[in-house]
């Protein structure tokens, strides 16, 4: 007995960071359930058709690889590649591990039509988790019809869903009713992200984010300590993105903020545990968000977080882990940010700390995973012979 996972995001060799909270999602899984996961990317060099990666003794990574094409024709013929490799990969997955137990597909588009093909196929129920702000009120109008309908034909074959906020389970209830539902949060490493001390002055604040400036504003955060370099020049902010945004450098050194904002580029995820864990705390100031992971990496450091009352960030962060604030207020931004320097040692690094082990670490989440399968009659009380200890 196993899980088919079909992801829409996850990384790979040219995107390392994509879908990377999916990744997690399922290695959480695969401490309570064996785990395949079926993937088909495009690459620069094709060197070899398939590889299977065995990331742990209970989870397994598939993956197809297609040449990279430029020209029209060759975009279309890798179109076709992707669905061949696809069922292919089901082809395979059979023939070495059996008829999976159940589809668990993350994210529904553009995925979702080979979950539903497997589906099916194998006539087994099929999960989804979705992480995608597209379902938000303010951005589902704006979705291509195209997607609008694959969306529907994915979603009429649901039997379950779990989303990482409530804000998003409500945000997609609105549009596609399923019975069963549950709120599953991202997975942190808290053995990785641990706190350290912090060396004062400066005080040391991070950002780190895609700077995306429809989602993340990150302009309204610049416009914030433009004025507040005006009063003092105690702090720094770093900011950490693995797009290279000119506009903003150039921004920076418009405004004489070379000395306060510094762009650190795109680190690992050791590197950013390390630069989290020697920061005084995280600001994030997006106009949409669902859960965003770097606020659960933060507290798993022990950092308090400064941002805005958007999506599901109310949901995790309280008093004694933070501030919110209303969106795109640049002055409200401005007097927390004030107040949060002033006060940011006030706040109990071990309790932040534990509140993070507590609620996103990898063994708390493969609990929630696997009370939420046990929904779905495919499970015996023998199945669970097949949990890890």
């Amino acid at each position: 007995m196993f899980v088919l996972h079909i992801p829409s995001w996850y990384p790979d060799d040219s995107k390392p960071f994509t879908g990377n909270f999916i990744e997690r999602h399922i290695e959480a899984i695969a401490l309570k359930m064996p785990s395949v996961t079926l993937k088909v990317v495009e690459t620069n060099q094709r060197t070899v058709t398939r590889t299977v990666e065995e990331v742990s003794p209970n989870n397994k990574v598939c993956t197809y690889y297609v040449t990279r094409k430029r020209s029209l024709l060759g975009r279309l013929f890798n179109k076709f590649l992707f669905g061949y490799y696809y069922i292919r990969g089901g082809q395979f997955i059979e023939q070495q591990f059996g008829k999976p137990s159940l589809l668990h597909l993350h994210v529904a588009f553009p995925r979702g039509s080979v979950a539903v093909q497997f589906k099916k196929k194998w006539k087994v129920p099929l999960l989804l988790t979705e992480h995608w702000s597209g379902y938000h009120a303010r951005n589902y109008p704006l979705l291509p019809l195209k997607v609008k309908k694959e969306l529907h034909k994915t979603w009429s074959h649901i039997d379950g869903i779990t989303t990482v906020s409530e804000y998003l389970l409500n945000e997609i209830q609105e549009r596609f009713p399923v019975s069963q539902s549950a709120i599953i949060y991202n997975v942190v490493d808290h053995h990785l992200f641990q706190p350290q001390p912090v060396s004062f002055p400066p005080i040391k604040l991070i950002h780190i984010s895609t700077l995306d400036e429809d989602a993340k504003n990150f302009q309204g955060i610049l416009e914030a300590v433009w004025e507040m370099r005006k009063k003092r020049n105690d702090f720094v902010l770093n900011v950490v993105s693995e797009f290279i945004k000119p506009q903003y450098e150039q921004w920076v050194v418009d405004h004489q903020l070379s000395d306060t904002v510094h762009f650190l580029g795109s680190k690992s995820s050791e590197e950013v545990a390390e630069l989290l864990a020697q920061h005084h705390f995280l600001i994030l100031y997006s106009n949409y968000e669902n859960q965003p992971c770097v606020i659960s990496e933060a507290f798993s450091c022990g950092k308090p977080v400064l941002s805005s009352n958007v999506g599901g960030i109310p949901e995790i962060i309280s008093p004694d882990r933070g501030v919110i604030i209303a969106p795109q207020k640049t002055e409200l931004l401005i007097a927390a940010l004030e107040q949060f320097m002033d006060n940011f040692d006030r706040y109990n690094a071990e309790n932040i700390r534990e509140y993070a082990i507590n609620h996103f670490s990898k063994e708390v989440i493969a609990e929630k995973f696997w009370q939420f399968y046990q929904k779905f009659t495919i499970f015996s009380h023998r199945d669970k012979k097949c949990r890890t200890q």
